[in-house]
């Protein structure tokens, strides 16, 4: 099984720079994204990005209804609601958590958040 050790000798194979938060939680930067959030909590690794507050005050209705259909483009994770804000989550298995698997979930939300952020933005 895979623990907080192993999750951060693979951040520090595949090259990534990161800081550590909390035991267990750390902070990594991928490309232009500098707060995306690795965090080891058995048996899952979770991956999170905070992506903007959910405004207040305003019909939030075709937001949310582009979320929904933004989550069916994405690769890895999906859009969620968090404290008041907009996130992507992805979660991993960690008894089957290899280098490869961890490095595409990063990927694919800093990606997500790059492609899908600039279509959200005139909603928020």
């Amino acid at each position: 099984m895979a623990d907080e050790h192993i999750v951060e000798t693979y951040l520090d194979q595949l090259g990534y720079k990161y800081s550590l938060v909390a035991y267990g939680m750390w902070k990594v930067k991928s490309d232009d994204v500098d707060n995306i959030i690795v965090s080891f909590t058995a048996p899952l690794v979770v991956i999170r990005l905070k992506i903007a507050a959910v405004p207040s005050g305003k019909d939030v209705t075709r937001l949310y209804e582009q979320l929904l259909r933004a989550n069916t483009e994405l690769t890895h994770g999906a859009f969620a609601l968090e404290d008041g804000h907009i996130v992507i989550v992805d979660t991993l298995e960690a008894d089957s958590l290899d280098p490869n698997e961890l490095a595409s979930s990063i990927e694919g939300v800093a990606f997500a958040a790059a492609t899908m952020f600039p279509r959200l933005k005139g909603l928020l």
